[in-house]
């Protein structure tokens, strides 16, 4: 019997990690006919979460644990293979230093989201104020375009994943600053989670940890197997795997295959919501982790 999944992701470049065990033919091994299904945004994927409609996918730990404090019905089940914050500062070719960006328009995901956030930090950090110097646009489903929304002078520059970076710098469209880290003062969060809906979690447990099982298998494969990793993103993408390698080579500090949780990361994010104002009370791990999916990290040797 076939099990049929919809597994959510915020943009086209997310939950690679899925399309990944698709591919391999590991959730069909289980039984799971997968799909990855796109809704932009971290708040309204969030609320996609929450319906049902989508019962289990990828997100942003910032728009995940804001949604759960305002009563989503959701729960981060583990880490997705981002689980550092791989968001790369890119603008357009000619723009010689970031001051040079006053008067420009930028772009984010959406308003809420993990980009959003970091842009805006980015640019208070280098002198402009949001809103005041710079204008911020969010760019929902273009935001799959973004390379071609630069060059076509709509905006300025944008947060974007190692694959838009280096195609961008390829194309000779946009400069790329480095990542988030390099270009300001900014914390180092839990970033991309594996969420699932509670009432999914509690009538389909067992599910749940078989997804989760698959998701973790495909991240010890890419991890055992960089250069199969490579050229399934080659093809996915229709690149060149040799910008295919460049991609991983510039998110690797940032990538985690084993699914586990930086529990302090996670942290942090839920203190950066408060700080911002986006959790109207107190919110604990315990709040937004379901402990029955958590892998805890090995522990010392005897």
């Amino acid at each position: 019997m076939t099990v049929s999944l919809d597994y959510g992701a915020p943009t086209s470049h997310s939950s690679l990690i899925a399309h990944f065990a698709i591919a391999k033919g590991l959730f069909a091994r289980q039984g799971i006919e997968a799909a990855v299904k796109v809704v932009h945004g971290g708040p309204e994927l969030a609320a996609a979460y929450h319906s049902g409609a989508i019962p289990m996918g990828e997100m942003g730990s910032p728009p995940a644990i804001t949604a759960i404090g305002a009563g989503r019905r959701i729960k981060i089940v583990g880490s997705s293979m981002r689980r550092g914050v791989a968001l790369f500062f890119v603008t357009r070719a000619d723009i010689q230093a970031i001051g040079g960006l006053r008067g420009e328009r930028l772009g984010a995901l959406s308003a809420g989201s993990c980009s959003d956030w970091y842009l805006r930090e980015v640019l208070r950090q280098n002198g402009l104020e949001p809103g005041r110097d710079v204008e911020i646009v969010g760019l929902g489903k273009d935001h799959d375009r973004v390379n071609e929304l630069i060059a076509e002078g709509v905006i300025a520059g944008a947060l974007v994943s190692g694959l838009n970076a280096k195609q961008g710098e390829r194309g000779g469209i946009s400069r790329c600053w480095g990542s988030a880290f390099d270009v300001a003062t900014v914390p180092d969060l839990q970033w991309s989670v594996h969420v699932a809906n509670m009432e999914f979690l509690d009538r389909d447990t067992e599910f749940a940890a078989t997804v989760l099982g698959v998701l973790r298998e495909a991240g010890q494969a890419a991890e055992r197997d960089p250069e199969e990793w490579i050229a399934f993103t080659a093809e996915k993408f229709a690149i060149d795997p040799d910008l295919s390698r460049e991609a991983f080579e510039i998110e690797r500090p940032f990538l985690h295959f084993e699914g586990r949780l930086d529990l302090e990361g996670l942290q942090r994010s839920i203190d950066l919501q408060k700080k911002l104002g986006a959790l109207k009370g107190d919110l604990a791990l315990d709040n937004v982790v379901d402990w029955r999916f958590h892998t805890p990290a090995p522990g010392p040797m005897a």
